[in-house]
C-alpha cells in the first residue's frame, strides 16, 4: 500500500511541477534535512535547533516535551541513527499556496533511549538495540519552505488507506 500511495503521490507531485515548491529532488532532500535536525534538537532538548524546520505548533508541542525533559533530569539518547527510506504517500497541493501539504512515510532504526541526566542511569529503552520504526509525518508549506507539522508513530494501515493526493489548476 505504501508502494500504491507513494506512485500516486509522485504522479501528483508531476501535474504540480510547475511550482517549485514542489519539485521531487528539493522535498526529498528537505525531507532528509528536517529528520535529521528534529533528532539533533530532540537530543539537545534545544527545539530553537530546530525551529526552522517546524510549524509553530509543533515547535511548541516539541518545546513543552524537551523542557520537561530538562525539569525532570532526563535526556532521550538517540544514536546510530538512520533514515531508510522516505516515500511520500499524499500530496495536497492547492490553488491557495497557504493550504498545500504533504505526508512521507519514513521507515528507519536508531538506539533509542533515556537516562537520568545526573546518574547516567537508563530509566527507558535500550542502549545497545536498535529498533526499527515506521512514522507518517506531514509537511505544510510556510514563508521559506516545507515546514514539519506533525509526526503520527502510531502507523495504521487505515492511516494510508484514507489518503489521497490531490492537485488544483
Amino acid at each position: 500500500l505504501v508502494f500504491k500511495k507513494n506512485r500516486e503521490s509522485q504522479q501528483a507531485l508531476e501535474r504540480a511541477k510547475v511550482d517549485q515548491a514542489w519539485d521531487p529532488e528539493s522535498i526529498k532532500d528537505r525531507i532528509r534535512d528536517v529528520f535529521y535536525k528534529v533528532q539533533e534538537a530532540w537530543m539537545a532538548r534545544d527545539q530553537r535547533i530546530a525551529k526552522k524546520c517546524l510549524s509553530p505548533r509543533l515547535f511548541e508541542d516539541h518545546k513543552r516535551q524537551t523542557d520537561e525533559m530538562l525539569m525532570n533530569h532526563t535526556k532521550n539518547v538517540l544514536e546510530d541513527i538512520h533514515q531508510n527510506r522516505a516515500r511520500i504517500v499524499e500530496v495536497l497541493d492547492y490553488d491557495d499556496n497557504s493550504k498545500d501539504q504533504f505526508w512521507v512515510h519514513i521507515e528507519g532504526s536508531m538506539i533509542d533511549y533515556t537516562i537520568n541526566d545526573k546518574t547516567g542511569d537508563v530509566v527507558k529503552g535500550n542502549r545497545k538495540k536498535a529498533e526499527s520504526f515506521k512514522e507518517l509525518w506531514k509537511f505544510v508549506r510556510a514563508d521559506h519552505g516545507w515546514v514539519l507539522d506533525e509526526i503520527d508513530s502510531s502507523v495504521q494501515l487505515t492511516d494510508l488507506l484514507s489518503m489521497n493526493s490531490i492537485t488544483e489548476s
